[in-house]
């Protein structure tokens, strides 16, 4: 279990309202922060850069903003270090991002991928792999979105709302052709 309080993961004006709660509720609310800590990290040890483990802690943010719930009933689910299977080929991409509705079964894919200049791109071989790398994964996809290290390291924020942005207009743009 974590070492926080819930009252260091709460602002100031929701702490006196979080006070007069009964003590049941306050219990429910400081597993379910426990809970949510606790996945947070378990994923942070799954990803293997500084900046998957930046992305994941702003993605991790986002997801449970109200701001990114869907109204048509769909799901945000995203998943770090993604398998995808390619013929006889394995890959991982870092991030996919899906929305996700149960009753219509449409789901839309991003997948997201993050550059350290330490790994790509060092060569002529390494740069032609990973085109095909990406021309494979974008038949497996709704859309793939790449950031350099740079840009995850000086606006992960950003970084995350393009990715979520994506997922959510790829999602759209099925369900218009969906119901047309």
């Amino acid at each position: 279990m974590s070492q926080y309080s819930i009252e260091s993961l709460v602002s100031p004006f929701d702490l006196d309202n979080y006070r007069q709660l009964p003590n049941s509720l306050k219990q429910v609310i400081r597993n379910n922060v426990e809970l949510q800590l606790d996945f947070l990290l378990e994923d942070i040890d799954r990803v293997e850069s500084p900046i998957e483990k930046i992305f994941l802690i702003y993605l991790n943010d986002h997801e449970t903003s109200p701001f990114w719930e869907n109204s048509e009933g769909a799901s945000l689910v995203t998943t770090a270090q993604f398998p995808v299977i390619i013929g006889k080929h394995s890959y991982r991409v870092d991030f996919s991002i899906s929305y996700h509705d149960t009753i219509s079964s449409l789901t839309s894919t991003v997948f997201v991928e993050l550059d350290g200049h330490d790994f790509h791109e060092k060569t002529k071989e390494q740069a032609a792999n990973d085109k095909k790398r990406e021309r494979l994964l974008m038949n497996k996809c709704d859309g793939l979105l790449r950031f350099t290290g740079s840009e995850v390291y000086h606006n992960p924020q950003k970084c995350v709302e393009s990715a979520l942005s994506l997922a959510r207009e790829k999602y759209h743009q099925k369900m218009v052709l969906k119901n047309s």
